[in-house]
């Protein structure tokens, strides 16, 4: 879903801004993507961090 991006006022809360830049808004999150893509970036680090020294 796309929707124009909300300001944020004064309060810290968002504001409805439909001038607003289009962002992409999620409804749903896959958690096994997610944590698959969290774990194979610590393996990266990891590999990264064992090649430096």
């Amino acid at each position: 879903m796309r929707r124009p991006a909300p300001t944020i006022g004064d309060d810290g809360g968002f504001v409805p801004d439909p001038d607003g830049r289009e962002i992409r808004v999620w409804t749903r999150v896959d958690a096994r993507l997610m944590f698959e893509d969290m774990w194979l970036r610590f393996v990266a680090l990891d590999e990264w961090a064992s090649a430096a020294g």
